[in-house]
């Protein structure tokens, strides 16, 4: 009698279901055993408090509506686990106060996670990195080298280089186009072309007038 085994791919979804479950569980034990969260739903295994959104009807285009209806309910400082994400819900002016002005350095870090690690290269990149002492630094070299109004004034004839090509490729893609609407696309953005290139590219040099420049193009 020959033995059957089950599939590479059968085999390998079984032992991914069974890791999730293993780290979901590991995380509600810690959440329920040494931090003292909010008040918040009940959550249920794996969906946790996602389908408390879902039965809102919240969950995909308005989610703040959910929130809004939950904050009725548990008080405008609520916990939610939404997937592997712990959630802390603020939904009044004293509480927002409290956690962007009073004690917003303790709020300042962005969550850490694989993907961001890898990205940042062990969140040594201005985005990632924890706020502190290093983090202040990296704003210090980025505000003086390279967001001087000097440097960004030297940098202009690139941006105005790349604008330009971004509408050079939007109108020919609006040229192959059998739509009325893409052709009037193209002839809009080769009339606006200098237009847009003025308005948005004049950051630091207030002599070009914008007023003045959407004027001449409406006449």
């Amino acid at each position: 009698m020959e033995l059957v085994f089950p599939s590479f791919s059968i085999l390998l979804s079984f032992l991914i279901f069974v890791f999730m479950v293993i780290k979901i569980g590991k995380r509600f034990k810690t959440n329920d055993g040494t931090l003292s969260l909010p008040p918040g739903p009940q959550k249920l295994p794996l969906i946790v408090n996602l389908h408390q959104l879902a039965a809102l009807g919240s969950l995909g285009c308005l989610p703040h509506r959910g929130l809004r209806e939950l904050a009725k309910i548990y008080g405008p400082f609520m916990h939610l686990q939404l997937g592997e994400i712990s959630t802390i819900v603020v939904s009044s002016p004293e509480f927002t106060e409290q956690v962007m002005k009073t004690h917003d350095a303790v709020f300042a870090s962005r969550p850490c996670n694989e993907l961001a690690n890898f990205m940042s290269y062990g969140y040594t990149d201005v985005i990632f990195s924890p706020y502190g002492k290093y983090w202040r630094k990296l704003e210090k070299i980025y505000t003086l080298e390279l967001l001087s109004a000097k440097r960004v004034q030297s940098l202009r004839s690139l941006r105005e280089e790349e604008m330009s090509n971004l509408i050079d490729s939007i109108a020919s893609v609006a040229m192959w186009h059998s739509d009325d609407t893409w052709k009037s696309t193209w002839e809009l953005a080769g009339q606006k072309r200098e237009m847009v290139r003025g308005a948005v590219l004049e950051i630091q040099d207030p002599s070009v007038e914008s007023t003045v420049m959407l004027q001449k193009q409406d006449q």
